[in-house]
């Protein structure tokens, strides 16, 4: 005797209209309209068949410039998308292509090389274009302390062959050799005692100080 109440309950769930997908709502700054239109194949299908972990795994691959992408059903018929437009720091340049990138080190669209206030230029040479979480957050603490110390970087080059290598052209009259997979605060520490003890010496004018090798200061 439950045959048909059973079946009209399975009729109502797979396909009647009543959880069609009508409304797709996204909120995700300027890249709302191209989200909405990427997810437009989704209106008319049944909410129950739509996969949430597939659709956020799409959305995040599709638009590298958005972090932090939710998709949630909406009962009976909307799903709402939300997400958060990166906040590039920079522009990093592999040979003529360059993308905005931001402090976790994701990469994204087209642009041309451009230095200013807020924005780190990054140079990289390398034949690997990996980048470890060790490496960003090294790269990300050099970039910080030396802001910390007055000496904004502007060009970040990352020499070939140099696991680590950093070589910061700063806003200080010369550049720091540095290595993002060593010991980056003791690094600066080093640095800051260091030109506290120039700090008097109109005579020091160098072009780089070198501080890759702990302990040790070498400059030119």
């Amino acid at each position: 005797m439950f045959v048909v109440p059973i079946g009209a309950l399975a009729w109502v769930l797979m396909w009647s209209s009543l959880l069609k997908v009508r409304d797709i709502s996204v909120n995700a700054g300027s890249e709302s309209d191209a989200v909405r239109v990427m997810l437009a194949d989704q209106i008319g299908r049944n909410i129950l068949l739509v996969h949430i972990a597939a659709l956020t795994a799409a959305v995040t691959h599709a638009f590298p410039s958005l972090r932090d992408v939710s998709v949630v059903k909406r009962y009976p018929r909307g799903i709402t998308v939300s997400a958060v437009e990166r906040t590039p720091i920079g522009i990093w340049c592999r040979g003529d292509a360059c993308q905005l990138w931001d402090r976790d080190g994701i990469r994204w669209g087209e642009t041309i090389p451009s230095v200013g206030a807020l924005l780190v230029e990054v140079n990289d040479q390398r034949s690997d274009d990996s980048v470890s979480p060790e490496f960003m957050s090294g790269l990300m603490a050099a970039i910080d302390g030396l802001a910390a110390d007055g000496m904004e970087a502007r060009i970040v080059t990352l020499p070939d062959a140099e696991p680590g290598g950093l070589r910061v052209t700063t806003t200080a009259s010369f550049d720091v050799y540095m290595d993002a997979l060593g010991d980056v605060p003791d690094q600066l520490s080093t640095l800051a005692v260091f030109l506290g003890d120039h700090a008097h010496d109109p005579s020091f004018k160098p072009a780089y100080i070198d501080l890759r090798t702990p302990g040790r200061v070498y400059y030119k």
